[in-house]
């Protein structure tokens, strides 16, 4: 009987200590693509919002944002995304980046 509680407290020891760290962890934000022009200029920079819970293979289904990064490395702009992996390679122009269904912005 002892062991069967001394079991039961090390799994709930290890319950709480893995809610603590996805707490901690929750709301780190984290680099999840990155798009750069072709003439290397500009990038285009996708951000990945840490969930608190997320099951196997759903990673890519994280909030997040898209930057556009100048050639000086500012920020240029900015958008927010439901879905990460809804950010799909850029088409590039000399005067402008667009993502279908999502952003068309002016360099």
């Amino acid at each position: 009987m002892q062991k069967a509680s001394i079991l039961g407290s090390a799994l709930v020891g290890l319950a709480c200590l893995i809610m603590f760290t996805a707490l901690l962890t929750a709301g780190e934000v984290r680099e999840y693509r990155r798009f750069d022009s072709p003439d290397k200029r500009n990038a285009l920079i996708v951000y990945r919002e840490q969930q608190i819970f997320a099951t196997p293979g759903q990673a890519s289904d994280a909030p997040g944002y898209v930057v556009l990064i100048g050639p000086k490395g500012r920020e240029l702009k900015r958008q927010p995304v439901d879905m990460v992996q809804l950010v799909t390679a850029p088409v590039w122009t000399p005067q402008s980046v667009s993502v279908k269904l999502l952003l068309d912005w002016k360099l």
